[in-house]
């Protein structure tokens, strides 16, 4: 559970850093590799392979996190795109913006399930679950923290440089 709370804490720390960067998809970029690595050492030590399945899971496993961190990237850009027209937020902003994060969503659930379709045939039932369970938990952690960075629309506070891990105090 620390090897969770630590990854999730870089990675949000880098991607704090990253969208104040000017080299947005650059930095971003280098945030998800280093997410995906280190996402790929957890999941070696969780699932706990069979020998006979080890090659077979890791193939399946790299062809879906390259889909996954493709979406992980469209999702990132949406936050930007928010964040950038947060102050000048109208009804067709808005709306554009809440579209694409209901296509992102879909998107990252029909991998989801896909991916558990073929690992539940090629290596089986109960790791393609483990799977899923682990890679359900870790996206919410990250969505639950991103999340918790965004204002509401409505609930805007005044733009000054902070600490990603100190709150602003407006009083």
């Amino acid at each position: 559970m620390n090897k969770i709370k630590y990854l999730l804490s870089l990675v949000l720390l880098l991607y704090y850093y990253a969208a104040k960067s000017q080299s947005f998809q650059q930095e971003i970029q280098l945030v998800e590799n280093m997410y995906s690595l280190q996402k790929r050492k957890l999941v070696e030590q969780s699932l706990q392979l069979q020998s006979s399945d080890i090659t077979t899971f890791w193939i399946v496993y790299d062809k879906y996190e390259k889909q996954r961190s493709a979406l992980g990237l469209d999702r990132l850009a949406i936050i930007r795109d928010y964040a950038i027209s947060y102050s000048q937020l109208n009804e067709k902003s808005a709306d554009d913006i809440a579209q694409r994060c209901f296509k992102n969503d879909l998107a990252v659930q029909k991998l989801h399930q896909r991916y558990y379709t073929i690992l539940k045939k090629k290596v089986s039932a109960i790791k393609a679950a483990q799977f899923m369970q682990m890679e359900t938990y870790l996206q919410n952690i990250v969505r639950l923290q991103t999340q918790s960075q965004i204002p509401f629309i409505g609930e805007m506070v005044p733009m000054v440089e902070a600490s990603p891990l100190m709150p602003i105090d407006n009083h």
